[in-house]
């Protein structure tokens, strides 16, 4: 029980060290600079017709949580 307790305080310690450094290397006063019309525009759905029926529709979602569109 020792040696587990000794090898998880030496884990916690390395990762400290590893979050601390991280930190230290991260420049907070870099600003993103994004045209995001411009971006997102690059990614719209378009059709060329109507679909026909339920099972023609689009289908678009992130993985997690999606959908169909029908007209």
């Amino acid at each position: 029980m020792k040696r587990f307790v000794y090898h998880l305080v030496i884990f916690l310690i390395a990762i400290n060290g590893f979050v601390i450094a991280q930190n230290k290397l991260v420049n907070p006063t870099v600003k993103l600079n994004v045209n995001w019309a411009k971006n997102l525009a690059q990614h719209d759905l378009l059709w060329d017709e109507v679909p026909k029926d339920y099972f023609a529709g689009a289908f678009v979602g992130n993985g997690l949580l999606g959908t169909i569109i029908y007209i």
